[in-house]
């Protein structure tokens, strides 16, 4: 940052993630603290993807050092498609219902209830005094960027659900999803890949950067590292039941063992064609339905601001 200027942030609220109106107040108390440590600030509230992502673009084109953004993983990713390729880093602010992304960098995961605003009020003045943290590794997916991992077929699908019976911000997340999975698994047919040759019906294929996964209630036993020039996959066999079977089975070894089965890293651009278009999420945001998946990573592209952990 410029040593002859006052940093300049934006912050990004997304008023439907987490609980309670808490990406708004969170994003108030940090706005206070920045402007108490001799930041400048423009603050906006964003509807949608699209406008999350316009608003980062234009912090970007005015010259902002750092955009935070109020919300979870979904929203984090959308910033981060304008972000990606800038000086302009993003500041991932635990505010929504799942923030892997800002757990994996030190910030988090709040106490429920009303304690989070006193531990958030101190976060937002450590926050005020950081720096970027990490140079982060980007997927890509068909044009779209990711920061933690995409999915493809059972947890995708269950996403997609969660997203349409969505109304307003995420209540009982864990529940809901947990209830999501149960429906999900009772008419789950799998889904069968061309290319690369894959024998036999897939449960499910997970690309990823960050091991923590499904809101960091599973941890992936990889050698991942937001910055080691790889996409990991982990692809699940079976069907229903069965996979999930296959996929907890999985899980456990991996635990015991060191590293988790099913499991590989590549490099470099990839194409995979399914038979049949199949439900992709992206950090957890339902983006679309794809029979066609185009692979590619941008090495140490997104800068990441937050607090030492030292």
């Amino acid at each position: 940052m410029c040593a002859m200027r006052s940093p300049r942030a934006a912050v990004l609220v997304n008023p439907i993630a987490g609980v309670g109106g808490r990406p708004e107040q969170g994003a108030r108390m940090l706005r206070d603290a920045l402007q108490a440590a001799g930041w400048e600030v423009d603050c906006a509230v964003v509807q949608g993807r699209e406008a999350m992502t316009a608003h980062a673009a234009a912090a970007v084109d005015a010259g902002q050092d750092v955009v935070f953004v109020a919300g979870g993983d979904g929203s984090y990713r959308a910033a981060a498609q304008a972000l990606a390729g800038t000086e302009t880093a993003l500041g991932p602010l635990p505010l929504g219902s799942r923030n892997v992304l800002a757990r994996s960098i030190g910030l988090g995961p709040l106490p429920s209830g009303r304690k989070w605003t006193r531990a958030w009020a101190r976060q937002a003045h450590r926050l005020a005094r950081g720096q970027v943290v990490q140079a982060r590794d980007v997927g890509v997916l068909n044009g779209q960027v990711f920061l933690c991992w995409a999915g493809v077929g059972f947890d995708a699908a269950v996403v997609h659900r969660l997203e349409r019976d969505r109304r307003g911000p995420r209540r009982q997340v864990v529940l809901r999803y947990a209830l999501a999975v149960a429906r999900a698994l009772v008419h789950w047919p799998g889904f069968q890949v061309q290319e690369p040759p894959t024998p036999g019906r897939q449960w499910m294929w997970l690309v990823f950067k960050e091991p923590r996964y499904a809101g960091d209630l599973v941890r992936l036993r990889a050698d991942a590292r937001p910055d080691d020039g790889k996409l990991w996959v982990w692809r699940v066999p079976g069907r229903g039941a069965t996979g999930l079977l296959r996929a907890a089975w999985a899980w456990i070894w991996g635990h015991g063992r060191g590293h988790t089965p099913y499991l590989e890293g590549f490099t470099g651009p990839q194409e995979w064609r399914l038979a049949a278009p199949q439900p992709v999420h992206l950090d957890g945001d339902p983006l679309f339905t794809t029979a066609v998946l185009q692979w590619n990573i941008r090495p140490r592209a997104l800068k990441v601001f937050g607090v030492s952990k030292s």
